[in-house]
């Protein structure tokens, strides 16, 4: 058996288990229904009986789109598996079709008979042209493997990937929060594009990754030996007590430490101690999520791994003070370090000059730079590769550097965090 049949199969006993459960609710939502008319006017419904309305409606949709996926499944399987076969008998059938209707012109026989296989014709037709688009392979845009487009996985963008590339992409997001939410091109991918490629540990670990890069007010086990993140929903309201459900120590939601019963929350002396050497620093805050930012270049439009965007001179939101945009002296600072970073071979003094003022001018023009439009692909780094000036990973066989500023990043993210 190959891997894609055996990987169908275990898809689509998931499938046919989600479909059975799904229509086992549909079954208790309509006795439920049943059961209980007549007992309110028809034009008033409670609003119990509309939820569950609702509720069933949602249901259905998800059942025909599960339906949808197992069909779809079953076609790429068979068309993976028999495509040479079945496009040689299509076209066996196509050629045997032509050679009658050839031998049909060519007779005096009856017109309505001569008008007959019109709609044999274009059935033939679009059955070998469906058939031909399934069998048609296409390119995963990350890992270059060629697969069946049957079997391929398209995002929102308009990118095709394989099961695999797509499902590591939300591997990744489980432990960067820069990778959240999972996107190509700035558009986020939906979840139920690869969930059923997802174990059931896999499915619940991203789920709850999500939920903890989305709050705003992090809160984490005071436990040094657990840590973990504690959701929202075990934070007791009011006293602020969050209990952690992985080694039920509780956790101050004020200061983040242990829990002070009674007592007042006192100052977090750690905290305090860390804002004043930012302050002292030149550091700024994230007016979010509360996370230090560190200036790299000259810019001073911050964007947090949290998504806000702040300036890095006052902490507000960006755009919203009159603080300059920019620092001129950090943008001399990088072009000398663009210049160097590309420069094969030590430059003269007066060329290296040159060329700096020249980036200079290009990152001063595009300091704002929203890094739109596609990117340029870089190779021949050498032994020492390419850097990927936002996650810090070096790459050996290309890096692709945007069309209107220097900045040189990997494909993960230009995909991914941009």
């Amino acid at each position: 058996m190959s891997t894609w049949s055996t990987l169908q199969t275990v898809h689509t006993s998931t499938l046919d288990d989600e479909i059975a459960a799904l229509t086992l609710q549909l079954e208790e939502i309509d006795l439920y229904s049943g059961a209980s008319k007549g007992k309110y006017a028809v034009d008033h419904p409670p609003d119990l009986e509309l939820a569950y309305w609702n509720f069933q409606v949602e249901l259905k949709q998800y059942q025909t789109f599960l339906e949808d996926q197992k069909l779809a499944e079953s076609i790429g399987a068979a068309v993976s598996s028999n495509g040479p076969v079945i496009a040689e008998l299509t076209a066996q059938e196509v050629q045997s079709h032509e050679d009658h209707q050839f031998a049909i012109q060519t007779s005096n026989v009856d017109p309505e008979y001569e008008n007959t296989p019109r709609i044999v014709t274009s059935r033939i037709n679009n059955a070998a042209d469906a058939l031909g688009k399934l069998a048609r392979e296409v390119q995963c845009i990350a890992c270059r493997d060629s697969l069946s487009s049957g079997l391929a996985i398209t995002i929102p963008c308009g990118d095709k990937y394989c099961p695999d590339c797509l499902k590591q992409r939300f591997v990744l997001a489980i432990k960067d929060e820069t990778l959240m939410p999972v996107r190509c091109h700035k558009q986020p991918i939906p979840l139920p594009l690869v969930s059923r490629h997802l174990s059931a540990e896999e499915l619940r670990a991203f789920e709850l990754a999500d939920l903890e890069f989305s709050t705003e007010n992090k809160i984490y086990c005071n436990n040094r030996e657990c840590g973990h993140f504690i959701p929202p929903g075990q934070i007791e309201p009011g006293t602020n007590k969050a209990s952690c459900e992985h080694c039920d120590a509780v956790t101050c939601g004020t200061c983040k430490n242990r829990y002070h019963k009674d007592e007042n929350c006192p100052d977090d002396p750690d905290l305090r101690e860390t804002r004043e050497l930012a302050s002292n620093m030149g550091w700024q805050t994230c007016y979010r999520c509360g996370s230090l930012v560190i200036l790299r270049s000259g810019c001073y439009h911050m964007t947090c791994r949290c998504h806000a965007e702040f300036c890095y001179l006052c902490g507000t939101e960006w755009k919203g003070c009159q603080c300059r945009q920019a620092d001129y002296d950090r943008m001399l600072e990088r072009a000398e370090e663009i210049v160097d970073r590309d420069a094969v071979v030590d430059l003269p003094i007066v060329e290296r000059r040159r060329r700096v003022q020249q980036v200079q001018q290009q990152i001063m023009q595009n300091h704002e730079c929203e890094h739109t439009g596609r990117f340029r692909r870089v190779e021949g780094g050498g032994r020492r590769g390419f850097r990927c000036e936002m996650c810090g990973n070096r790459h050996w066989r290309f890096i692709l550097q945007c069309r209107h500023c220097p900045i040189q990043l990997c494909h993960e993210c230009r995909c991914n965090r941009i």
